[in-house]
């Protein structure tokens, strides 16, 4: 391994790289991993997508940041991407030609004659770096991999056809929503179905897909399936109908369902291993913290950039923006600047006389413990990111 720290890297040294087998395990520095040149880049990205990490040796948000690149080096090793690094105080030329003014910065640059690298600015979190993967590369495909399948993917979750309905639950377990466009519950239910992909079709280490089927686009597949109402939300498992869901359509109702699923195997017997590993994921902090008169001071004092729902659970627009939040506290979750908290205004008023809060739901943002901007946009999954990761660029660059 010595000596691929001091080598630069060619293109045709990081393939052997790669085929060495290494994995997070063995990596012990940002050093094992490939490194470029800006003559060496150019020539790789030509033959392969390329995603890498400009950093600093003595940059804190890159060493924080550093088990996770690991990580992502050993989830897309064998995927044909590769995962490198650019030493900024050593390739001081490539570092100025891409216009690196912060660390880390992480460029991905999908395969091409040309190389113009895009820009990550999300949470760096497997999930999210993973979801920037899949949106920014050409065919790429989570969790149906197999050849003949040409699923798409809408608000991360994907679009079933007539064409291949049949072959993508063949691939994998998969839930799917059968729903109708004018169905007023189907409408209700849809950004409570998108929270619920992005949780399971962002995530490497997720076994279900989660999907739907127009039933006016699609009349044949509904009608095998004996859809008769709307919507209806279907498990498959191993290509052919495991359950139908029929509890309450809310983003925890439906997560304990798929673990309940995930508890069994084919013929209903409990995986004990697969228990055990969701009891330890029940013992992670909570997504969404939630903030109370007797921790709020703390909180304030405790996190970098603090975004608070003020909510009422009464208020139909918070019961609305309810599993959003849900996925942005898992799209912040392993962050290490940014928390995601929620106040019930019947339980706190105290807190929220404090804060001024007016209405619901109400969200405010703060930075080391003071008020600095009031979200007033549109209250979807991706321009709270981008709300958030403006101010974060802010505070670390």
């Amino acid at each position: 391994m010595g000596k691929y720290e001091i080598l630069l890297c060619s293109a045709i040294l990081c393939t052997f790289f790669f085929n060495l087998g290494l994995s997070a395990n063995s990596i012990k520095s940002f050093g094992d991993l490939p490194k470029y040149t800006k003559d060496s880049l150019v020539e790789a990205i030509t033959e392969k997508d390329v995603f890498v990490m400009y950093y600093a040796p003595w940059c804190g948000h890159c060493k924080a940041f550093q088990e996770t690149w690991f990580q992502i080096f050993q989830i897309y090793q064998n995927q044909g991407i590769f995962i490198a690094t650019v030493d900024c105080t050593v390739e001081t030329d490539l570092c100025s030609s891409e216009n690196i003014r912060g660390y880390p910065t992480l460029l991905l640059y999908p395969q091409a004659t040309t190389y113009k690298g895009i820009r990550f600015t999300g949470a760096r979190t497997l999930p999210a770096l993973h979801n920037f993967i899949q949106h920014n590369i050409d065919n790429f495909n989570h969790g149906f991999e197999g050849e003949k399948s040409q699923a798409k993917m809408e608000n991360n979750v994907f679009v079933l056809t007539e064409e291949h309905f049949q072959e993508v639950i063949d691939e994998g377990d998969i839930f799917v929503l059968f729903y109708v466009p004018w169905c007023e519950h189907c409408k209700a239910l849809k950004p409570i179905w998108e929270s619920l992909g992005t949780l399971h079709n962002t995530r490497s280490s997720s076994t279900t897909s989660i999907a739907k089927v127009d039933c006016t686009m699609y009349q044949t597949v509904c009608s095998d399936n004996e859809i008769a109402e709307y919507p209806t939300m279907l498990y498959f498992k191993k290509g052919k109908l495991f359950r139908k869901y029929q509890g309450s359509r809310q983003l925890d109702d439906f997560n304990s369902f798929l673990e309940g699923i995930l508890l069994q195997d084919s013929d209903g017997v409990v995986d004990i291993g697969m228990a055990t590993k969701m009891t330890k994921e029940r013992l992670k902090p909570e997504l969404v913290k939630t903030l109370t008169t007797s921790n709020f001071e703390n909180a304030m004092k405790k996190s970098s950039l603090l975004f608070v729902k003020f909510f009422a659970p009464w208020c139909g627009h918070c019961k609305t923006l309810a599993p959003i939040w849900t996925s942005l506290g898992h799209e912040y979750a392993d962050h290490e600047t940014v928390a995601i908290a929620k106040v019930d205004c019947t339980e706190s008023r105290d807190i929220c006389q404090s804060q001024n809060i007016e209405g619901y739901p109400t969200l405010k943002l703060y930075q080391h413990g003071k008020y600095i901007a009031e979200y007033t946009g549109e209250r979807t999954l991706l321009a709270l990111k981008k709300f958030i990761n403006s101010y974060l660029g802010k505070d670390e660059l």
